[in-house]
């Protein structure tokens, strides 16, 4: 019998493809999700979050535990890891609604990009100009 390829778990079902339960895609999905997730979270429950998906989500696969295992090692424990939570997550730069990337010219450029309208009548882009100008101020008081 032929191994079932990871990603089989987390793409959507087509056809007759039964290699997969509902049951397995769904729990992919949330572990997927869960480890998405763990950049969004207060960084005080990342590990125990991160433990809780992995034992409840993680798919019977070989890459998958192959995954669980680096996702720890790099980012989770804290005493050996690659990666600190501090430098990862970004849940303190949502709540103050600061940009979540650490390049601060891109993160200015997206906030732009979903303030302004594609093509805004001239009076309006001036109107965002202004709530721009008041917002940065504000923001370097």
């Amino acid at each position: 019998m032929q191994e079932v390829g990871l990603c089989r778990y987390l793409l959507q079902k087509v056809n007759d493809d039964s290699s997969v339960s509902d049951d397995e895609r769904q729990n992919a999905a949330n572990w997927f999700y869960a480890a998405v997730g763990l950049a969004l979270i207060p960084p005080a429950i990342v590990s125990d979050t991160w433990v809780q998906a992995m034992d409840d989500f993680t798919p019977d696969h070989r890459a998958a535990i192959n995954s669980n295992d680096y996702i720890v090692s790099a980012y989770i424990d804290q005493s050996c890891s690659l990666f600190q939570v501090n430098i990862w997550n970004v849940q303190d730069a949502i709540v103050q609604n600061l940009p979540r990337i650490n390049n601060s010219v891109e993160g200015y450029n997206s906030r732009v990009g979903k303030i302004f309208p594609t093509h805004p009548h001239i009076y309006r882009f001036i109107e965002l100009l202004r709530t721009e100008h008041s917002f940065q101020q504000h923001k370097a008081e």
